[in-house]
């Protein structure tokens, strides 16, 4: 990512390491032009659902961050995680959208590889901030 930045002169991208949530209360209401979640831990126990980072506070704040026209991009090769995720957003009526085919450009990444060797497909599923 640093070699893409440098490489391309872009000015407009930043890069943070460590935990989205505890960034996403400092960036600006209306400021960003897309949320890419490519590949979440699913949690799949009953138990564990709740760490999912896709629910509907976190669904809020991205709505919150992203300007009207801004996409939220999720990818997923769990089917459970896919309708959750469906489920959690129609919930959020500033987002409309739902299961896209892949995008060409999104890059293969590991996560995907190792599903894809165990028969699973990946799901991308894009939502389209509203005004």
């Amino acid at each position: 990512m640093l070699d893409a930045i440098d490489g391309h002169g872009w000015s407009h991208v930043r890069l943070v390491e460590g935990d989205a949530l505890e960034l996403l209360p400092r960036i600006g209401s209306a400021s960003l032009a897309g949320v890419r979640l490519w590949f979440p831990d699913p949690w799949p126990k009953n138990k564990q659902r709740h760490r999912r980072i896709v629910r509907p506070d976190v669904v809020s704040a991205w709505a919150d961050v992203l300007r009207p026209g801004a996409t939220l991009h999720v990818a997923t090769d769990i089917g459970d995680y896919a309708n959750h995720v469906e489920r959690v957003v129609a919930d959020e009526p500033r987002l409309e959208g739902g299961r896209v085919p892949r995008p060409e450009w999104r890059p293969h990444t590991r996560f995907e590889e190792r599903g894809r060797r165990e028969g699973r497909t990946a799901t991308d599923l894009v939502y389209v901030r509203i005004a």
